[in-house]
């Protein structure tokens, strides 16, 4: 019984090259042409042309001296000048309203098990969370993780800027206190 033959690799198909179209010889011509015709006229300027600009140059640079002289008289001005601030009221900072508290909300997670791990996370970060199960008509069962209530502000930009550093992005939430009177 007769093999058929291996093809060997010297009669393997080799990539057809194709040749460069003459118009990129074209355009490669007509670049070299200009740029030769560019160095021509360059080198047909006038040498005179040349000298007479540069000692245009240099008078102006003699007649500068007097122009700074003249330029420079704020000196004398300044001090006889006299500078009225505005009035501006001094910045009193207001009053937290005690009546409202911020809340940050770290996260929302249907699994019980994911929440705390959120709230381990911020825990390694010196805060106290809690979690808070939310029952919704459409979604079923959440678990939120709190962290707060922050009287102040500044007080809540620091614990925004910690949990910042670990990659949570709290969601902040104004809460008004009911008080009972």
């Amino acid at each position: 019984m007769a093999r058929p033959a291996k093809k060997s690799a010297s009669k393997q198909k080799q990539p057809a090259v194709t040749p460069v179209s003459k118009w990129i010889w074209m355009l490669y011509a007509a670049l070299a042409a200009g740029f030769v015709w560019f160095l021509v006229t360059l080198n047909a300027v006038p040498v005179e042309d040349a000298v007479k600009s540069l000692k245009q140059g240099q008078s102006r640079e003699q007649d500068a001296p007097e122009d700074r002289k003249r330029s420079y008289d704020f000196y004398k001005m300044l001090p006889e000048a006299k500078v009225v601030p505005q009035h501006v009221p001094e910045y009193v900072p207001k009053t937290p309203d005690p009546s409202v508290v911020y809340i940050l909300q770290t996260g929302s997670f249907r699994s019980h098990a994911d929440a705390e791990k959120q709230k381990a996370t911020i825990a390694f970060q010196g805060m106290q969370a809690h979690i808070e199960q939310t029952n919704t008509a459409d979604n079923g069962i959440w678990y939120r993780v709190i962290v707060g209530p922050f009287q102040s502000r500044s007080k809540m930009n620091r614990a925004i800027d910690s949990l910042v550093r670990v990659r949570i992005q709290p969601l902040v939430r104004k809460k008004k206190i009911e008080t009972t009177q």
